[in-house]
């Protein structure tokens, strides 16, 4: 009598926790019946985790553009909104469209205005830059690896 009870009980207390995922609150989402239901750009059991955090790290690869090929290196952060990110040592920002798609808004790099887009392909990142007004290095591309 005691082990079905014990059983009973630990099944409503498996029951109980999941059925109120709710009750600290959904950080970025809305509580429908017991679960949260996540704004665009957050996951997790409480909407508090960005959906970019994944592609957070440390990334190497090249930058090419008219004049030959370099090494670069960069850390890929979170931007200040939740569809944005920053590739930091490069200073620019990527504004994402979709889970693996982002656009870069005109900004200089290496001292020349840039405009351009790119995706994030798993360990993958390809971006392709082009020059605002005229310029001699023409467009860009920089492909990075994660190797964090």
């Amino acid at each position: 009598m005691r082990a079905v009870f014990t059983i009973i009980l630990a099944l409503f207390a498996i029951q109980w926790s999941a059925c109120n995922r709710c009750r600290d609150g959904c950080v970025n989402g809305t509580c429908v019946k017991k679960s949260c239901t996540c704004d665009l750009w957050y996951e997790g059991d409480r909407c508090d985790r960005s959906s970019l955090s994944s592609y957070v790290g440390y990334y190497r690869g090249t930058a090419t553009n008219d004049t030959g090929t370099v090494r670069i290196g960069f850390h890929l952060v979170i931007g200040e909104t939740p569809d944005q990110m920053r590739a930091d040592s490069l200073g620019l920002i990527l504004d994402f469209d979709d889970e693996s798609r982002f656009a870069i808004p005109e900004q200089s790099y290496d001292g020349i205005g840039y405009a351009g887009e790119g995706e994030v392909l798993v360990e993958l990142i390809s971006i392709r830059l082009d020059p605002v007004l005229t310029s001699p290095f023409g467009s860009t591309l920089i492909e990075v690896r994660r190797s964090d």
